[in-house]
């Protein structure tokens, strides 16, 4: 349930055909449990080509309904790292046309700009967390039509 190096004291034991004790000695196991964390998708996405693909529906100015959590399962402490490939901008195909959003994961807003870390809790101990992820779509005036998209990467670290 939690990282780290757990102990017990054992008693090994010898004993002869009659199952009478000729000796023994304490011994005391150890296991070293090293952090770990795992991280998931819940929610209104779909898979293609073995990634997560998520609908913002029709493109206007404002929070997009969509319900999704990043769901984390760790030993202990741990941090999100969270990037764009469009600097949080939405761009449409190949061409030069953008729209800018935004994006929370757990309630802490997200600087698409470059790599973001995002710290979890800070209690130790097994946790089992479910982030919400908030999108909002910002100016949508004057753009082409058309779907717009960018690559968000999500890893987690355990400390």
């Amino acid at each position: 349930k939690d990282a780290g190096t757990f102990t017990q004291e054992v008693i090994l034991e010898a004993q002869d055909g009659d199952l009478t004790s000729v000796g023994g000695t304490r011994l005391v196991l150890g296991l070293n449990v090293l952090p770990s964390a795992r991280i998931g998708l819940s929610g209104a996405y779909t898979m293609s080509d073995g990634h997560a693909v998520v609908d913002l529906g029709e493109l206007r100015e404002g929070p997009a309904p969509v319900p999704l959590q990043v769901r984390v399962n760790s030993t202990g402490r741990y941090s999100l790292d969270v990037s764009s490939a469009n600097a949080g901008r939405l761009r449409l195909g190949m061409s030069d046309w953008f729209v800018p959003y935004s994006l929370s994961v757990g309630g802490q807003k997200v600087n698409l700009s470059g790599t973001d870390t995002l710290s979890g809790p800070t209690g130790g101990g097994l946790t089992r967390d479910s982030l919400p992820i908030h999108f909002v779509i910002n100016d949508v005036d004057d753009r082409r039509a058309g779907t717009y998209s960018d690559v968000i990467s999500i890893s987690v670290t355990a400390q």
